[in-house]
């Protein structure tokens, strides 16, 4: 984000703000060039989706955010993370 979301935890960013911060995202990615991207968080990762950031490249993977215990699985996050490097085991 490219503002102050909020003072507390559990404080989501707004639309505006996700759609305000695509392109300082994609401009991240194009400098830093990664091979793969890791998103924390299922919510964030539909918004990625939802507003078609151009990853330059890299392989992509969600899971969802380790504080989240309910929810979060290592297997899970492993299964992802080796879904989305595929044919590039070194990475």
């Amino acid at each position: 984000m490219q503002g102050f979301v909020g003072d507390k935890s559990r404080v989501r960013p707004t639309e505006e703000m996700f759609r305000s911060s695509k392109g300082a995202l994609e401009k991240v990615l194009e400098e830093l060039e990664p091979s793969i991207v890791i998103v924390l968080g299922k919510q964030l990762g539909g918004w990625l989706d939802h507003l078609d950031v151009d990853f330059n490249g890299a392989k992509v993977c969600y899971w969802y955010h380790p504080s989240a215990p309910k929810y979060f699985k290592k297997r899970e996050a492993l299964e992802a993370y080796n879904k989305a490097i595929g044919d590039r085991p070194d990475l």
